[in-house]
């Protein structure tokens, strides 16, 4: 690793071999006993440690006991805060595989951080280069890209702790002529109170800020700049964007600047696999009849990835005898359910119980009668503080029933539904 900066004493310890062993121990201490019994029995098991390395190696291995819980392999160090920010494996994988398969050999990662997408990249066989601010962070970034044990990370890599940012660095970076670059901005800012950081909305508070990237895009050559930034980011028509979903949830909007697939925007959607919605240039398209029309039997809560790429009327299209509920509305109706593996990741199915009046008064004395009293609130569609009803309902959270708000021409429809597994 390139780096000027020096340790502190027990984070130099912590990345040498010296330290695994009593890593090794203080994690079967912290799975199984409270922090203080960990503590205690560690001081006991490593009495010539200083106190230091004692809590740095109790740190390590708490941070590296949840970063398994949340899917990373074993055996790498973190920083809580690196932990919190740092990139999924799927998601980082899904991306190193995208820059591999679009010819991409070597690249340079300008905010590796703790190194999970240079992590990926090695794996998928890329040379790397990777450029991390803090020392500490890079320390550990060097560690975390040496412990990788597969077969396929056999390209090499080389670690600079350097501010990407400062025009000599960056003029050196662009000296090794990477096939691409790639961009993860820093999008969070200490909190008011200074105990946790909390997201930026602004880009041009970002660390590096964004026309820095849009900066980078236009004067590197090859134009190759791949980024990760926030799923509510809306990118300029010359980024090629992928909103990426796991569990549900969308984690990131991964963007490259030249076309690494066919469609401007699409979605990537995770369940035992990768399942990929393209949005078609509506200008372009010849629609299938997909608009609003009347409720069938079942109402269809697309993944929100597919929302934030605009695909939803290519899903729709994609589903036989299906349309919208409403031009405004997210949901979809269809009368016969699609049990493949796709729609089971794609959508979640809804069997239409009864269609009961959205006023909270009205609607509480309608599930009172039916003898509802736990139900989801589906209220992405409308503007309504779901907390709020959910009291004046009287109703506690659920997983099996629901009421759907969705919009219907200048007012609003509430549906009682049951989930289908």
């Amino acid at each position: 690793m390139e780096t000027g900066a020096e340790l502190e004493p027990a984070q130099r310890w912590l990345t040498s071999p010296a330290a695994a062993p009593a890593i090794t121990a203080a994690a079967e201490l912290v799975q199984t006993r409270s922090p203080l019994a960990a503590a205690t029995a560690f001081a006991q098991t490593f009495p010539e440690l200083p106190a230091a390395h004692r809590a740095a190696a109790l740190s390590a291995a708490t941070l590296d006991s949840a970063a398994q819980s949340k899917g990373y392999p074993a055996g790498l160090l973190w920083t809580r805060t690196g932990l919190e920010q740092s990139t999924g494996p799927l998601t980082a994988a899904r991306r190193a595989h995208i820059l591999r398969n679009a010819g991409i050999t070597s690249i340079i990662d300008i905010t590796a951080g703790l190194g999970m997408d240079a992590r990926a990249m090695l794996e998928a066989g890329l040379v790397v280069t990777a450029v991390e601010t803090d020392p500490t962070t890079a320390a550990y970034l060097a560690h975390n890209l040496g412990a990788i044990t597969q077969p396929a990370a056999d390209a090499p890599f080389n670690v600079r702790c350097a501010d990407s940012s400062d025009p000599a660095v960056l003029a050196e970076l662009r000296g090794i002529s990477p096939e691409a670059w790639f961009v993860d901005p820093a999008r969070r800012s200490a909190s008011h109170d200074g105990n946790r950081s909390r997201p930026e909305r602004d880009p041009e508070l970002w660390s590096p800020p964004w026309s820095f990237v849009e900066d980078l895009r236009t004067t590197v050559q090859p134009a190759r700049v791949a980024a990760k930034v926030a799923p509510g980011f809306s990118p300029a028509e010359h980024w090629y964007a992928e909103w990426v979903s796991v569990d549900r949830t969308v984690v990131e909007c991964a963007l490259y600047s030249w076309p690494v697939f066919q469609s401007q925007r699409q979605c990537a959607v995770w369940l035992d696999g990768w399942h990929v919605v393209q949005a078609s240039d509506v200008g372009q398209r010849e629609p299938v009849d997909v608009g609003s029309g009347p409720i069938q039997s079942l109402l269809l809560e697309v993944d929100p990835a597919v929302i934030r790429c605009g695909a939803l009327i290519d899903l729709a299209e994609e589903i036989p005898g299906t349309h919208l509920v409403d031009l405004k509305s997210s949901w979809l109706t269809a009368e016969h359910l699609d049990r493949s593996e796709r729609m089971q990741a794609l959508v979640r199915a809804y069997q239409v119980i009864d269609e009961v009046p959205s006023a909270p008064r009205k609607l509480r004395d309608a599930l009172r009668a039916r003898g509802i009293t736990a139900a989801a609130l589906k209220t992405g569609d409308v503007h309504i503080d779901a907390a709020a009803v959910r009291k004046e309902l009287r109703v506690q959270d659920d997983d099996e029933q629901a009421v759907v708000f969705t919009k219907a021409g200048s007012g609003n429809r509430a549906f009682i539904v049951e989930r289908i597994r």
